[in-house]
């Protein structure tokens, strides 16, 4: 993949990633240059450790590196979350100030475009600190993006509620999780932070340890939280396999949909967990190195409704602190929101839809 130098920062550096290998070039902002698309860990350099590599073994710090989008992103689709949002004038300018959102996933890497934000976090894989995303796919990154991604000179994105905290628990480093216990861990400590909304885009099999799992989400603390999960897509959506932890009673469940699915089918056989569906689009938002990409899914679905919340919850605040919990702000986007229908669904791909 090709990246775009962004300032007077960046050298070559050969046969390691640290500052004080061997440098025979510098290289001036504006240039464009091919790395392998990986990520490595190496010297801190201005609070930035990780560093790119091309396939002559040269070394590159990624904090030198500006956004640039991926081969797979289509620039005619580039948009504002904001500006698709379906609520209110006086809702969406809250931009989601003073409200703590909790993200269970891969992490967050350190995106240029969370600059305007605070991001706190835990890695509960290796037991330390360091929650950057440095998966294959930036799942948790690209969840982040769609929430609270800020409007920086140069983004080719703003996310719905730019102005969130975000407390991120890092519980995989890839897509396939084998040990449940980081995720137990990672859901404890989430809620000892008293997040106001907690999005689970990330699903899981509880096998085992659905008990330890259900103990969390139905503890007092947790009562007071909003819960937000990926709940299924298109066929998935119309039969008993939904997603975990969607499944889950605190949960808000919302499904991802292409209208040709729909064709044919009832709305009302679609899974009853399922609360709200979204139709299928290609969202686009943050990935590693300060890029951006494309994905579709109900993970994603799910970002942009705990984004909607995130506003919800950040009005209600104001204007009525005493009814801005989990049950009245999601009364509250019932009642912006409409019912499905098969026209509608169609003709409005950003909109939410109260199943």
């Amino acid at each position: 993949m090709k990246v775009t130098v962004k300032d007077k920062f960046l050298n070559v550096r050969v046969g390691k990633p640290s500052v004080n290998a061997p440098c025979f070039q510098f290289i001036a902002p504006g240039s464009e240059i091919e790395v392998d698309g990986k990520l490595y860990k190496g010297d801190l350099f201005r609070g930035i450790d990780i560093w790119l590599r091309d396939e002559a073994d040269n070394y590159y710090w990624s904090g030198g590196v500006s956004r640039q989008l991926n081969d797979e992103v289509d620039t005619a689709s580039l948009l504002d979350y904001g500006d698709k949002c379906i609520l209110p004038a006086n809702v969406k300018a809250t931009k989601g100030r003073n409200i703590k959102v909790g993200i269970l996933d891969t992490g967050c890497f350190r995106h240029n475009a969370f600059n305007q934000i605070i991001i706190a976090g835990k890695n509960f894989v290796d037991n330390n600190e360091d929650f950057k995303d440095i998966s294959n796919g930036s799942h948790g990154t690209f969840v982040s993006g769609i929430i609270a991604a800020g409007n920086i000179s140069g983004a080719v994105m703003t996310g719905v509620a730019p102005e969130v905290n975000l407390v991120i628990a890092k519980i995989t480093a890839e897509s396939d999780i084998i040990d449940v216990n980081p995720i137990l861990e990672g859901l404890e400590w989430l809620i000892e932070q008293k997040p106001d909304i907690i999005n689970c885009s990330f699903d899981f099999s509880a096998a085992g340890n659905l008990n330890g799992f259900q103990q969390i989400f139905s503890s007092q603390q947790a009562k007071s939280i909003l819960w937000v999960a990926a709940g299924q897509d298109n066929e998935g959506l119309f039969n008993n396999t939904i997603y975990f932890p969607a499944t889950e009673e605190n949960f808000v469940a919302i499904g991802s949909l292409r209208k040709e699915v729909l064709s044919g089918r009832n709305i009302s056989d679609i899974n009853p967990k399922i609360r709200y569906v979204l139709n299928e689009v290609s969202f686009t938002s943050t990935n590693r190195f300060n890029a951006y990409k494309q994905n579709v899914g109900s993970s994603f679905a799910s970002a942009y409704l705990t984004a909607h919340l995130a506003l919800i919850k950040s009005h209600l605040l104001v204007e009525s602190p005493g009814n801005a919990g989990p049950g009245n702000c999601i009364s509250f986007l019932d009642q912006q929101i409409p019912r499905m229908n098969v026209l509608e669904f169609s003709e409005k791909p950003f909109s939410i839809f109260l199943k």
